[in-house]
């Protein structure tokens, strides 16, 4: 992502089209970011990277959900299997905001499941829990407190 590099294979009927949009949108990326990246790829350097880093965040995952398991059972989580972050559901009587900003005082980092949804007024409280960047030792006690936090309301 800090490269700004992605790569997409388009249907040939489209792939001058989009070629066009990309140039247009951001004048192109720098030659030797890509480079580099080829290299990163061509290596195999990337394959070695990403099984490493697939045990890694599988490990991060059992232990998000298996501590979300123990603190918060009764609440349901959702979307595990879809990167590197899940989304709790709040009881119902929770202040998602109210949460997010008690948490953001202890240094839990959360996204209010709200700012992504198209009618947030009118779904249930939720958090997106990302476990991407966290380090294993801290997220059997970070989801401790949270389960505080939420057990109390947010408040």
């Amino acid at each position: 992502p800090a490269l700004r590099l992605g790569w997409l294979m388009a249907p040939e009927p489209v792939a001058a089209e989009l070629a066009s949009l990309k140039q247009f949108a951001d004048g192109g990326s720098p030659t030797f970011d890509q480079l580099a990246l080829a290299d990163f790829l061509d290596s195999g350097q990337m394959d070695r990277h990403l099984r490493r880093m697939r045990q890694v965040y599988r490990r991060r995952r059992d232990l998000l959900t298996a501590a979300l398991a123990e603190f918060l059972p009764e609440l349901r989580i959702g979307g595990v299997a879809a990167g590197l972050h899940l989304m709790l559901n709040l009881p119902d009587d929770t202040d998602e905001n109210a949460l997010l900003a008690t948490a953001a005082e202890r240094s839990i980092r959360l996204f209010g499941a709200a700012q992504y949804r198209v009618r947030p007024h009118n779904a249930p409280s939720a958090i997106v829990i990302g476990y991407g960047c966290i380090a294993e030792p801290l997220i059997r006690e970070g989801v401790q407190q949270l389960a505080r936090l939420i057990k109390r309301k947010g408040r």
